[in-house]
């Protein structure tokens, strides 16, 4: 093309030929980056990622010249981008034929040569997977909007998150365990949780030792999401009598207004086993956007309590509820964390209580010498990797804590399996998630870090700068080079 410069071959020193393209041997800043981040040092996860990346639009070069710049503190963004552009153009990603984009080619050159350092390249990853996060605090996971592309896109991207292990069934590892962790969830949620852990025990012969914990929080129970349409309820009852396996049966998708009339029923009944009084003429509330207390959104069918200061029905009290119809004969609790504040509880601070009454448990001298304590944690995904990160956190912060003062834990491992269901969500649910565990992974790539380049909530999406003035975007030729500089970038194609 006219205007762009020509520089020979023999110019870059440690690379070689490859058809019509020049390839080195040494990983790209992405690849690296990659792999800090958690992900498997092969080509499959990566790809995968980069997949899910292009099928979202995100690596479209004028979406990377805006990220470019919010992401801030990049020097030269021109420069990077006249770089990283060549790569993406190169590898398809700037079309709309997905059989025509290769991630492959693109691994091996993404932010490579560009000026990028491989944390820059760590917090352009977490900061592109945010972009569609969409959940906002506070808010639950079938709340979540679905975008257009993910409606579109929905096979392919599927069969990416496959790869990245969100999505198929996950299988304990072990015949024994010490005890076991059931997470907490909405009362369709944790019924399944509790359908799916008998059914793992009998499959697979596991012996659980000890007691196994509900680990629930004190969200407040509403209509809309803990309600069950009887159609759903019926199917779940009879796959806990016949010890299904929840992957072979198809659950319809619950009708809204039936599964929150349902929902109104079972709260107002578990209000009269508890005593706590609702309303008797306006049981149910919702409240306006500018006048909800603490802990509520709007749109929402809260219980209206009779008093004020009535205590909530939470999930900790839907689980006493439903929990003597599992488990019979064995030694079982629930556990939650016991201050409502109003702030949604999370994975991290249900298991705190779990770890803590494992701590009183080793201290008392139950496991005697054991030095490794094994827990069946049970979840589902799209969820177990990221709860198993939120677990073992809860693990490694709590020992450290306690490792000098308290000689009883010195030496013990404790190891967190986690098992469930094959996900049954919806690609807005498994997309959130994804950027939850990408999240999650950079705090644990960067804990050691006193200094990081940016902090993580410049890259979130529920606490990032979203009103950045960005100029407008570089023409780029159809081979991908910025045409005002006139220079060509160093491009590597895809060698294994």
């Amino acid at each position: 093309m006219s205007g762009i410069l020509s520089i020979p071959l023999a110019a870059y020193v440690g690379y070689e030929g490859y058809g019509a393209y020049r390839y080195s041997k040494s990983p790209s800043q992405f690849e690296i980056a990659t792999e800090e981040l958690g992900f498997d040092s092969g080509s499959k996860q990566t790809d995968a990622l980069l997949n899910i990346f292009y099928l979202s639009g995100r690596l479209r070069p004028q979406n990377i010249w805006q990220d470019l710049h919010k992401v801030g503190k990049i020097n030269e963004p021109e420069k990077v981008f006249q770089s990283i552009s060549a790569a993406l153009v190169r590898s398809g990603a700037n079309q709309d034929d997905l059989s025509k984009f290769s991630a492959k080619i693109l691994r091996k050159n993404l932010f490579k040569d560009s000026g990028l350092d491989v944390q820059d390249a760590k917090d352009l990853i977490l900061f592109i997977v945010q972009h569609d996060y969409g959940r906002k605090v506070g808010q639950e996971r079938l709340e979540i909007n679905s975008k257009d592309w993910m409606i579109v896109h929905k096979d392919s991207y599927i069969a990416s998150a496959k790869k990245l292990k969100l999505i198929d069934r996950i299988e304990p590892k072990y015949k024994e365990y010490d005890e076991c962790w059931i997470c907490g969830a909405s009362r369709p949620g944790l019924l399944k949780r509790l359908i799916d852990n008998q059914y793992v025990r009998d499959a697979h012969d596991v012996k659980v030792v000890g007691k196994t914990l509900i680990l629930t929080g004190e969200r407040e129970l509403w209509a809309d999401i803990d309600g069950i349409s009887p159609e759903i309820g019926a199917m779940l009852l009879k796959a806990k009598e016949d010890k299904c396996n929840l992957d072979e049966i198809n659950l319809p998708p619950m009708r809204q207004e039936i599964r929150i009339l349902e929902g109104k029923i079972y709260i107002s009944n578990l209000a009269r086993k508890n005593g706590i009084a609702l309303d008797s003429k306006n049981p149910f509330v919702q409240c306006e956007a500018s006048k909800c207390p603490p802990g509520r959104f709007p749109g929402r069918e809260y219980p209206n309590y009779a008093k004020k200061d009535a205590p909530k029905l939470t999930e900790r009290l839907m689980a006493e509820d439903i929990l003597p119809a599992f488990f019979l004969g064995q030694k079982n609790e629930i556990l939650n964390n016991k201050h409502f504040t109003g702030i949604r509880p999370d994975t991290y601070s249900t298991a705190k209580e779990a770890v803590k009454d494992l701590f009183t448990d080793i201290n008392s001298g139950k496991f005697g010498e054991k030095k490794e304590i094994k827990i069946l944690y049970q979840t589902n995904n799209p969820y177990i990797q990221r709860q198993i990160l939120a677990a073992q956190k809860v693990i490694d912060d709590l020992c450290g804590d306690n490792k000098d003062s308290n000689p009883n834990l010195k030496g013990v491992k404790i190891i967190i399996d986690g098992v469930g269901f094959a996900c049954n969500q919806g690609v807005e649910v498994i997309h959130s998630e994804l950027g939850g565990l990408i999240a999650d992974r950079w705090k644990i790539a960067h804990q050691k870090d006193e200094s990081p380049k940016r902090d993580i909530a410049d890259l979130l999406y529920q606490t990032r700068v979203q009103d950045v003035s960005v100029p407008p975007v570089p023409h780029i030729a159809e081979d991908g080079f910025i045409i005002k500089n006139s220079l060509v970038g160093i491009f590597d194609a895809y060698s294994e």
